[in-house]
């Protein structure tokens, strides 16, 4: 063959390949399938076809309107530069397998049902986001290997995040939420709820704020919460609980209930701003700022924590229907807190402990039960309008008495409390 001719075969064939890569790499559009932006047609069918045509796709500019529900499965990139409207305003992606969405854009009266895989959700925002949740975690079938939230946003919601946490739900195996804004939702914040199947779990760097349940149609019990986690149903030996996990750095305004736990051992809650606000006032919930109940072996430490009304702090039995307190709080310390307003401690039983030590208060507090108390180096603040110390040791009527430690193994050690700018050590009431 002329030498000629070979090259031109061999720069054609090149030519061809390099058309053929930069096919293959191009990011596909929506509206190569029929979408179309800034109208109104529902583009609910097209979409399906763009989701399931290739791994890395794009909504561009624009918004496009979407009548019903969606699937994004298998191993997909989804960049939202643009938005997805829900016409009805509780359209739902069901987002299952090795599954990336990121960009600046939003979706709108559209929420994100996961239900499995290996999920990173970035910087995008939701807006108005259906009528649970703007993500529900919801895996039934398929366990979650790895759940990353980051960077989000989520307004007028009803809760943003909520792990279901069903009964019959696969684990997830690991879960980090960061750097997210949850603001002006109705239900809770961030709630991870029936988490005793699941492997570590971090709440880090969040703002949650305008948590407010009173408004906007149909009030839940239990709403009103910035950030909560929870186990199983309460038993004796604390097997149902969730564990091993951080609550970390974040900013909590103008909530119910600042930071949540029920059931839950091996955990620490530190560093973060926690401002009650007398909402969602529809629901049950007491006023509280960082209410554990029915947990063992915790931490609670350098947070700040304000509750004009109500209580700032709560550390109590679990409750259940018909059968009343069970799982006293069990070996923990509040330690290095700055805490405004009334503080309530359980702590009953032999071997159980609790320290609160080396706190700045501006309120009282109040500790009930038979067990190891330790109330040591506090610094009390005269702006407050009580400033006491009180254990109650007394017979307790009901359930919990079963939970009080014998006489002989009883420690109360009550000292170097002061009041600021005083000499006088605070004297404990106690009642025995």
């Amino acid at each position: 063959m002329d030498y000629k001719y070979t090259l031109i075969f061999i720069l054609g064939f090149l030519s061809l390949l390099s058309m053929g890569c930069n096919s293959t790499l191009r990011t596909i559009s929506p509206e190569d399938f029929g979408c179309k932006p800034n109208v109104k047609v529902n583009n609910r069918v097209n979409m399906q076809k763009f989701f399931d045509h290739a791994s890395v796709l794009k909504i561009p500019a624009g918004e496009f309107l979407v009548h019903g529900d969606l699937n994004l499965t298998g191993v997909k990139k989804l960049e939202l530069v643009g938005s997805l409207k829900g016409s009805r305003g509780n359209e739902r992606i069901f987002v299952d397998g090795d599954i990336e969405i990121f960009g600046s854009g939003e979706l709108r009266r559209m929420s994100l049902e996961i239900q499995g895989g290996s999920i990173i959700i970035r910087d995008i925002k939701f807006v108005q986001p259906g009528k649970s949740a703007a993500i529900l975690i919801n895996n039934d079938e398929h366990i979650i290997d790895n759940f990353l939230l980051d960077g989000v946003e989520i307004v007028k919601g009803p809760y943003g995040l909520m792990r279901q946490g069903a009964y019959g739900e696969m684990p997830v195996k690991k879960a980090i939420i960061r750097n997210n804004y949850i603001h002006d939702c109705r239900g809770d914040g961030i709630e991870w709820n029936v988490g005793n199947r699941d492997g570590r779990i971090e709440i880090l760097n969040n703002r949650v704020e305008n948590i407010d349940a009173d408004f906007g149609g149909k009030v839940g019990k239990a709403w009103g919460m910035g950030i909560g986690v929870a186990g199983a149903v309460y038993k004796e030996d604390f097997s149902n609980c969730v564990s091993d996990f951080l609550i970390e750095g974040n900013i909590i305004k103008n909530v119910r209930h600042g930071i949540h736990v029920e059931a839950g051992k091996d955990f620490i809650i530190r560093n973060n701003i926690v401002e009650t606000a007398n909402v969602s006032k529809k629901g049950n919930l007491k006023l509280v700022g960082i209410v554990i109940t029915g947990s063992k072996d915790y931490l609670i430490e350098n947070n700040t924590v304000v509750s004009k009304m109500g209580y700032a702090m709560m550390n109590s039995f679990g409750s259940l229907p018909k059968i009343g307190y069970i799982c006293s709080p069990t070996n923990y310390r509040i330690t290095n807190n700055e805490i405004r307003g009334r503080i309530v401690n359980w702590c009953c039983g032999d071997n159980n402990s609790i320290h609160f030590t080396k706190n700045k208060v501006w309120g009282d507090i109040i500790h009930h039960g038979r067990a190891q108390h330790y109330i040591k180096d506090n610094t009390f603040y005269k702006e407050s309008n009580t400033s006491r110390i009180t254990v109650n040791a007394e017979k307790i009527k009901g359930r919990r008495n079963k939970y009080q430690a014998k006489k002989e193994n009883i420690i109360l050690d009550v000292s170097n409390n002061f009041m600021t700018n005083s000499s006088k050590e605070i004297s404990p009431i106690i009642k025995k």
